[in-house]
């Protein structure tokens, strides 16, 4: 997650910051849309299907 780029980071137990960013979302469709779009940049960029992540694979290996 980076923070008004891809998302935000909230602290849940803060509700109205909470509900803010939640409503900001709702009556932004543009920054919404890019948000969601850098997104999934950011995850397609960093992460693969066909590649899971070593910690992944070792907590497996566990048990």
């Amino acid at each position: 997650m980076i923070h008004e780029e891809t998302g935000f980071v909230v602290d849940a137990r803060r509700d109205a910051e909470l509900a803010h960013r939640i409503i900001e979302l709702l009556s932004d469709e543009p920054k919404r849309r890019a948000m969601g779009a850098a997104a999934r940049r950011h995850v397609t960029a960093r992460f693969s299907a066909s590649i899971p992540p070593k910690p992944l694979l070792d907590w497996l290996a566990e048990g």
